[in-house]
């Protein structure tokens, strides 16, 4: 059982970045995934793109933008070397697949598998009408599979990259965040200020449910080490 402690969580969204965005950050080098190694100072130079969430994968930034775009920055001069226009609308979230692949939720209802070795889109699954993602989350570095939470509640365990429906599961409010917390668990928070335990077994299982704040939970990260989590909503609550 997860020893639970809600601290405050600071999130930096960068948006309209017509000048320089400077990104510091305390966290120790994983060697295990080089694209969770960022300490330091990371710089970006955008002009002109309105990004809505960033993935770090070494020394470049791989960034979502407000038209559809995803953008390849190098972080130490700013330039950008590569985009893929993945979107009609807003990118939600990304998250790093294998290699330089990319996957992608967006405001367009659309999730959207990206390779920037070969410069193009790979595949693209559509969610019902009215219906987006919200956020991903991928269980293991060496697996193809990829958790989704959704606007409408839903928790959808994918296969990638024909995105195969593995498994699913209904909610009573919309997903706004997920974290891995375990090799086949994870915390999903949602927007009735619930965090909820879910297990990626042979079928996704909500297995506990925590109320923490009384409103949206807008985010949730996980410290693996202490074995605690935190939340951020606008309740003024921690």
């Amino acid at each position: 059982m997860l020893r639970c402690c809600f601290l405050l969580w600071l999130a930096l969204v960068v948006v309209g970045c017509s000048a320089g965005v400077e990104i510091r950050s305390e966290r120790p080098a994983d060697t295990h995934d080089r694209s969770e190694q960022y300490s330091g100072r990371l710089l970006a130079f955008v002009a002109g793109a309105s990004i809505t969430k960033i993935c770090l994968a070494g020394d470049e930034i791989f960034a979502g933008c407000l038209d559809g775009r995803i953008l390849r920055i190098d972080s130490r001069t700013g330039r950008v070397l590569a985009q893929i226009p993945a979107h009609t609308s807003g990118v939600i979230d990304i998250v790093r697949m294998d290699g330089l692949q990319f996957l992608t939720s967006g405001a367009d209802g659309y999730l959207v598998l990206t390779d920037f070795a070969a410069g193009q889109v790979v595949s693209r699954y559509g969610l019902p009408a009215g219906e987006y993602g919200t956020a991903l989350v991928r269980p293991l570095a060496e697996e193809t599979r990829v958790l989704v939470g959704t606007k409408g509640g839903g928790l959808l365990l994918l296969a990638l990259p024909g995105f195969s429906l593995l498994s699913a599961s209904s909610h009573d409010a919309p997903v706004w965040g997920l974290v891995m917390t375990g090799r086949d668990t994870c915390l999903a928070v949602d927007g009735r200020g619930r965090v909820l335990q879910v297990s990626l077994g042979q079928a996704l299982k909500v297995s506990g449910v925590l109320e923490a704040h009384r409103i949206s939970i807008e985010a949730v990260a996980f410290q693996p080490a202490a074995g605690v989590f935190a939340t951020v909503s606008r309740d003024s609550q921690c």
